[in-house]
């Protein structure tokens, strides 16, 4: 900062207010600062910056995958509100639900650069995380989950209820024995409840629901490794004649393996997905889903971390939902 207050002819105190508050400076003498910022290619220190406000201006964003477009989405609608306040997003993926200590490692890295607050993807977490998190004093926010968590905020789809009309409509349609493919659910409150909202349609209908019915995979998976499944599960359970995937990604997979293997969509078993990732609508058949606004998702989060930031009210403990439609395509 000393070089450029030399080059743009200005005391320190003046470039320094020019950059942390340029609107309280004339014009021209912002001019020169930023004339002199080009000049010598400056870069802020905003480590010592930081220190110095005990603010990073940093929001830490935990994702499942980054591959899954669906996440990416909701990224960048949590950055589109975050930028302009001059917040960034520092961002990783756990990449498997089954393992809280790979959240636990990754949210500790994250917490050593000092974020101001944090968005973690579901609100299943363990104790030990969990007293992390409440350590750090930090607005914790949850997205894409509706679940309740005593000390942040939830900010989603009511998945549950999602998934149970989505098999219910699959029900109404005539198929009888619907089979169900997603990844592991134990520590995912997402899929969980997206498994459960499946298994109250069943229940509720009396379908007398086979064990072979479900196929839990690896999260994140690749989409040969769901094509694998798909055809296992059929192999395992071949009365089945449709499938409810809880995420888009599981369901992109199926249905490209039945391509590729000859097996009729839906003559010889109907799939529908969660989600409606772009790719969804433009498959051939086009993929059955329950559209959730993925981008207005990110959003609304964003909005609520700065609200969080600015101290207007606290978030512990609330939900907010936001809704969800069922989409129905030539899938089924």
């Amino acid at each position: 900062m000393r070089d450029v207050a030399r080059v743009a002819n200005l005391s320190l105190i003046t470039v320094s207010r020019a950059m942390r508050e340029p609107q309280k400076v004339r014009p021209e003498t912002r001019e020169r600062v930023e004339r002199a910022i080009a000049q010598i290619d400056y870069v802020p220190h905003l480590a010592a910056r930081s220190l110095q406000k005990s603010r990073s201006n940093i929001v830490a964003l935990l994702l499942p995958s980054l591959q899954n477009s669906a996440f990416s989405t909701t990224a960048q609608g949590l950055l589109d509100v975050l930028e302009p306040e001059g917040y960034q997003l520092m961002v990783g993926s756990i990449g498997d639900f089954r393992d809280p200590s790979v959240e636990r490692k990754l949210l500790s890295a994250f917490l050593g650069r000092r974020p101001d607050a944090i968005v973690l993807t579901g609100a299943s977490r363990d104790e030990a995380t969990d007293r992390m998190l409440e350590r750090a004093s930090v607005p914790v926010i949850n997205i894409w989950s509706k679940a309740r968590h005593p000390h942040s905020m939830s900010i989603g789809p009511d998945n549950r209820r999602a998934a149970r009309e989505m098999t219910e409509g699959l029900l109404d349609r005539g198929y009888a024995r619907i089979g169900f493919l997603g990844g592991y659910s134990r520590y995912n409150d997402i899929v969980r409840a997206r498994r459960q909202g499946y298994l109250d349609a069943m229940s509720k209908r009396g379908v007398a629901l086979s064990e072979s019915w479900l196929k839990e995979i690896d999260a994140p998976a690749r989409m040969v490794e769901v094509g694998n499944a798909f055809m296992e599960l059929l192999a395992a359970a071949p009365e089945i004649d449709a499938i409810f995937c809880p995420g888009d990604h599981y369901a992109i997979g199926a249905l490209l393996r039945a391509g590729a293997e000859g097996i009729a969509v839906p003559g010889r078993v109907a799939i529908a997905g969660f989600g409606d990732l772009e790719l969804s609508a433009c498959l051939t058949p086009a993929l059955t889903t329950v559209h959730v606004d993925a981008y207005e998702l990110g959003r609304l989060a964003g909005s609520k971390v700065l609200s969080a930031l600015f101290g207007e009210a606290s978030h512990e403990g609330k939900v907010i939902a936001v809704g969800h439609q069922l989409v129905w395509r030539a899938s089924t």
